[in-house]
């Protein structure tokens, strides 16, 4: 899995980046077609910190984006939310299942 992270406004430190990262690696139990996943950290004025990511999985592009004034409670929401999406199109993907050839022949 491709991981790419990108700091605006602001300097991210390597604890940050390395932590992101291994969060980020866990996302492999919730879907396991997760190619690429590219995540931006931006720090906005007022000290308001938001989030971006969007994962690649087969066939289909997912993002989500979290908005806290806190850049770790930022990231921690902004995973939740990926998570929760990419369990639904796990659970998507299994559902839609062709009907095996000798079946369909058979009706």
């Amino acid at each position: 899995m491709n991981i790419q992270v990108t700091t605006r406004h602001f300097r991210g430190s390597a604890n940050l980046t390395q932590n992101m990262r291994e969060k980020i690696e866990k996302l492999e139990k919730f879907h396991h077609g997760i190619t690429d996943v590219n995540m931006v950290l931006d720090e906005e004025k007022e000290r308001v910190c938001v989030v971006e990511m969007s994962a690649n999985i087969p066939e289909k592009t997912v993002s989500v984006t979290a908005q806290e004034e806190n850049m770790h409670s930022a990231i921690d929401s902004a995973l939740a939310k990926l998570q929760r999406v990419l369990a639904k199109e796990n659970v998507k993907q299994k559902e839609f299942r062709a009907v095996p050839l000798a079946d369909a022949v058979a009706e």
